[in-house]
């Protein structure tokens, strides 16, 4: 009796043990990965772009990445590398469940206040004085694996551009033409979190640039007092962007992710502004007007 209880127990366990592991073993299964898909809308100094600025992020580039709950608040920060290899659990957000919103910024920064970060674009230790972030998207983690992200400028383009008129004035003296832009506030109020430039602050400053063209990135805020000047073959002129217009009205704002494009025709007497070209930042109206020297 005792031999056949044996072996009914073990016949019964070997049919039960493969159930018990098949039960209770692990399933093997792969991470969830995290990987951004990004995208920029006329970039003016990121790498992999084309003829009017606009690309993408390339491997080896780094954004700071921003974790929020669904009521904006921000639950972790980090620096996302194109090219490597993210999963969700790197994340370590176990106390974040179902929905999260992800936004994003370039240059990457590092700061303790992200809803208000100062962007000085007068600053020498910027790598870029143009400043690109993505609003936040809606995702779900560890279900998410690609997430879209569209980034934008914040900052305002002002771009002016020399042309000779006629034979008194050459190439050659455009290229050593100096134009400043003055009577600006210096840095842009910046909630990281929105992708939003709240206000303009700072310093009263000023920039220059020598040649046909001249690039300026600024903060958004109201024109103001601000002022263009010119300066060729000793003689030179200033005046208020104020007094350009956009259609029948007057400039009172430079917006954010807008360029705005004087084209200025010089001739030994005069400088005309003849208006402005769209580009990929955004269209910003015309601006007419005759400046004599």
């Amino acid at each position: 009796m005792r031999k056949i209880i044996l072996r009914v127990i073990a016949f019964y366990s070997l049919i039960l043990a493969p159930a018990a592991c098949s039960k209770n073993e692990d399933p093997l299964h792969e991470h969830s990965r995290f990987s951004i898909n990004s995208t920029i809308y006329g970039a003016t100094r990121v790498p992999a772009l084309d003829s009017n600025g606009q690309g993408h992020f390339s491997e080896g580039d780094i954004n700071t990445v921003f974790f929020q709950d669904t009521q904006n608040r921000l639950l972790k920060e980090l620096s996302y590398t194109y090219g490597n290899t993210y999963y969700w659990s790197d994340f370590q957000l176990e106390d974040a469940i179902g929905k999260l919103n992800v936004s994003a910024c370039y240059p990457p920064v590092k700061t303790d206040s992200p809803t208000v970060f100062y962007w000085d674009v007068t600053s020498q230790e910027v790598v870029t004085v143009d400043f690109l972030a993505a609003p936040p998207v809606e995702v779900t983690q560890g279900v998410t694996t690609d997430v879209v992200l569209k980034f934008n400028h914040l900052m305002h383009k002002l771009v002016v551009k020399l042309k000779a008129t006629g034979t008194t004035i050459t190439e050659k003296d455009l290229g050593e033409a100096k134009v400043s832009v003055s009577n600006f506030q210096s840095a842009a109020v910046i909630d990281l979190l929105k992708a939003k430039v709240q206000r303009a602050s700072g310093t009263i400053s000023q920039l220059e640039h020598t040649g046909i063209e001249s690039i300026f990135i600024l903060p958004p805020q109201p024109i103001g007092t601000i002022a263009i000047k010119v300066e060729l073959n000793g003689r030179s002129k200033t005046f208020q962007l104020s007094e350009c217009k956009v259609g029948s009205a007057f400039l009172t704002q430079l917006q954010s992710g807008k360029v705005f494009m004087l084209t200025i025709s010089v001739s030994r007497n005069s400088f005309t502004i003849t208006g402005q070209d769209i580009a990929p930042w955004g269209d910003q109206g015309e601006a007419n007007g005759n400046i004599t020297i």
